[in-house]
């Protein structure tokens, strides 16, 4: 509790432990004080002194959550809020959107530095993103009136969080939490601790950002129902975590060696864009059985490879998969053209 009350409140905390020293000094001074007038004129003042500390960690807390109203409505995402909610929070924070909204500039370096923080005092941060690819993504754009690029918003978004789980040492890395979803859920949830701001998704054209947010206590009916929307998403069979979506981590041959490569499914085809496996794949002649696969479980049979041809029709459209998905990073654009298909065998009867 005294944590939370001096976070980032230097002064205040300076002149509490003046009080708090003041207040000891004064007591066990009285004790060594012979005059019965002087010592419970010290006794009384260092009581007072203590009391004043007692009272401003502990009941200036509870006066202040008092004077807060249970719910507070927002014509707009309040950014700065947010953020100053995600560095004094001490158990979780929860972010369900088509991409955080605090993100997007100029908030997304005191976003990530506000997740640094969190991280350093044990919170679990949670972050549901849209998948680029996805049709909701492509829907959310068709409700803007296509003026804003989403999938484009989304894939840099993915890319940076990406960057940032990257430089997390082991314990911090396991707090951090982003996942890539596909179905639109019917709201909003930016949480930290017990405070919840929670928004609609529009049927018009106005960013996320333009609308009202409810905030209110986690325990109301309307964050109840938001966060159970988040653990419905947050659990589904397709939802992925960011490593496993950005990074496909896959072995074959007889080789051993792991490969991690960009990739994209279409349809029930797995797209890799990786020289070093190409090469695997034909100095050891890999074939049927031969792959294996890490955090991902799109195949449930046996595993084909087959290299894709600059003439081959579905070229255009991985390309533009690929370009979606990871935006500016994405290999193709580089002029890598190394790509393998994994696909299941077919039966007898042509069926998958």
């Amino acid at each position: 509790m005294i944590r939370r009350v001096l976070a980032g409140r230097s002064r205040f905390a300076t002149a509490l432990l003046i009080v708090l020293a003041a207040g000891v000094v004064l007591v066990v001074g009285s004790f060594k004080v012979e005059n019965d007038s002087f010592r419970d004129l010290l006794l009384n003042l260092g009581a007072t002194a203590l009391g004043v500390f007692l009272t401003a960690i502990v009941l200036e807390p509870l006066i202040e959550r008092a004077r807060r109203p249970e719910e507070t409505i927002h014509s707009a995402f309040p950014h700065q809020e947010y953020l100053s909610g995600i560095q004094h929070a001490r158990r979780q924070v929860k972010i369900m959107g088509a991409w955080p909204y605090v993100m997007d500039p100029p908030w997304r370096e005191s976003f990530l530095s506000s997740c640094s923080v969190a991280l350093k005092h044990g919170v679990r941060i949670q972050i549901l993103i849209l998948d680029p690819l996805s049709h909701a993504a492509a829907q959310r754009r068709n409700d803007l009136d296509n003026q804003i690029d989403v999938a484009g918003i989304i894939s840099d978004t993915l890319t940076s969080l990406d960057e940032f789980a990257s430089t997390l040492d082991v314990v911090a890395a396991r707090l951090f939490e982003p996942r890539v979803y596909s179905s639109l859920p019917p709201a909003r949830l930016y949480s930290y601790d017990q405070r919840a701001l929670c928004s609609f998704f529009p049927l018009g054209s106005n960013l996320g950002t333009d609308v009202r947010h409810y905030e209110t206590n986690v325990t109301s009916g309307l964050a109840r129902f938001v966060d159970e929307q988040f653990d419905t998403v947050w659990f589904h069979e397709d939802t992925r975590a960011l490593a496993d979506y950005m990074h496909a981590r896959i072995t074959v041959g007889e080789s051993g060696r792991e490969h991690v490569a960009q990739h994209v499914l279409i349809g029930r085809d797995l797209y890799v864009a990786s020289a070093d496996l190409m090469d695997d794949f034909f100095r050891n002649s890999s074939r049927n059985g031969a792959v294996r696969m890490v955090g991902l479980q799109v195949f449930s049979g046996e595993i084909l490879l087959d290299v894709v041809s600059d003439r081959d029709p579905m070229v255009e459209l991985i390309s533009q998969a690929f370009a979606t998905k990871y935006g500016g990073g994405n290999v193709l654009a580089t002029g890598f053209h190394a790509v393998i298909r994994l696909h299941e065998r077919e039966s007898e009867n042509g069926a998958a």
